[in-house]
C-alpha cells in the first residue's frame, strides 16, 4: 500500500470515528490505537528514506571508486617524470 493510500485511509478513520456511535471509553481507545498507527507508519516511512539515502551515497561511492579505478589505469599507461628520466639514462 502507498504512502498516500495510507495517510488517506487513516485520515478518513479520524474523521469518521467520533460518529460511528462507539461508547466514549472504547472511542477513546480506537483513537489512541491510531494514533499509535500514526506515529508506526512516520517511523516506517522515515527509516525507508534514510535506506534509500545510503543506498544511494553508497552507489555514488561506488561509482566515484570505479572512476578513480579505471583514471588510475589509464594514468598507469603514461610514464611519470621520474619514469621517463630512468629510462633515458
Amino acid at each position: 500500500m502507498s504512502k498516500h493510500r495510507i495517510l488517506v485511509f487513516t485520515g478518513l478513520w479520524v474523521m469518521i470515528l467520533p460518529f460511528l456511535g462507539f461508547p466514549r471509553g472504547f472511542k477513546n481507545i480506537l483513537f489512541v490505537l491510531t494514533g499509535l498507527l500514526l506515529i508506526f507508519f512516520a517511523y516506517v516511512f522515515k527509516r525507508r528514506k534514510r535506506i534509500q539515502r545510503i543506498r544511494k551515497s553508497e552507489e555514488r561511492v561506488l561509482a566515484n571508486q570505479e572512476q578513480d579505478s579505471a583514471q588510475n589505469e589509464d594514468s598507469e599507461d603514461v610514464p611519470t617524470e621520474n619514469e621517463e628520466a630512468d629510462l633515458e639514462k
